[in-house]
């Protein structure tokens, strides 16, 4: 006959989805760093890898998202135009 915390130790124990979110960023952050090393090369001091940073941030935030199908730079502007109104009202 088995006990009711047998019963309850056999079922699968259940991730919360916050692990999933983790995950799924930790993933994300992984690649990106991967595409920029990839694109930064070498680099001679922080400042230099900073400088090469920023160019690659603005070339991938200026061109078309794959799922939204917005520029990211394009969408911002927006967003923050859409903050600054609903702060005056």
């Amino acid at each position: 006959m088995r006990t009711s915390s047998s019963i309850i130790d056999s079922f699968p124990v259940y991730t919360a989805p916050i692990d999933l979110k983790r995950k799924v960023r930790k993933k994300i952050q992984s690649a990106m760093l991967e595409e920029i090393s990839s694109s930064v090369g070498s680099f001679s001091s922080l400042a230099d890898i900073n400088i090469q940073a920023m160019k690659w941030l603005k070339r991938v935030n200026s061109s078309v998202h794959g799922t939204t199908h917005e520029i990211p730079l394009d969408r911002l502007k927006i967003e923050e135009l859409n903050q600054k109104i609903f702060r005056t009202l």
